[in-house]
């Protein structure tokens, strides 16, 4: 509905001619056309995309973000970043898991990419998580074209470093998977499955 201000906007853009809009100094013609503009809007701020990038997502933390700052996290194309997960990682990993195969292999179990996705890129916005799938999907069993952290701005892999650390920090506390996923939820809030025998 175009309320009564706004008609006679409308109304008296529609009497001005060209003479009369000639004859405005420069700042009048600027209201003149923000005005005349303005009023031929009827609903303003209902653009979708501005709708959606003012929007607050709740982390698996309890931090709330909002949509706009999580598209900071992710690029468009692959960068170049040097190795994100070191031996360290790995290691730490397969002495809680009970591993005795040797972390250098390349070729990791596939529940190493689980753990991964849950206790590192899980702490991500999930938007960031799916945005990463899409642009680099797998292309065979556990196998994607690029690492998926090469998807991700220099800000990200701040983060990412930090939550890595966290696991590797994390896993130095505990002997066993089931103690690591308690303490991680205790720290930092990521779920897991409650053992009923312990």
């Amino acid at each position: 509905m175009i309320d009564d201000n706004k008609k006679m906007i409308i109304e008296s853009t529609e009497k001005k001619s060209k003479k009369e809009l000639a004859e405005l100094d420069k700042v009048e013609l600027q209201q003149y056309l923000f005005q005349a503009t303005d009023a031929l809007l009827t609903d303003k701020g209902t653009d979708q995309q501005l709708d959606r990038r003012n929007e607050i997502i709740e982390l698996q933390s309890g931090k709330k973000i909002h949509l706009f700052e999580s598209e900071r996290f992710i690029v468009g194309k692959a960068m170049q970043h040097p190795t994100q997960f070191m031996l360290d990682y790995y290691s730490e990993l397969y002495r809680v898991l009970g591993f005795t195969s040797d972390p250098k292999l390349y070729y990791k179990p596939k529940i190493i990419a689980d753990i991964t996705n849950e206790l590192v890129y899980g702490r991500f916005p999930k938007e960031i998580v799916n945005s990463i799938n899409i642009i680099n999907p797998y292309t065979g069993y556990c196998i994607r074209s690029y690492k998926n952290y090469q998807f991700l701005s220099i800000e990200a892999l701040g983060k990412l470093k930090e939550y890595i650390n966290d696991v590797i920090n994390s896993c130095g506390e505990c002997n066993s998977y089931y103690e690591l996923r308690k303490l991680m939820f205790e720290r930092y809030g990521i779920p897991y499955q409650i053992n009923l025998f312990n």
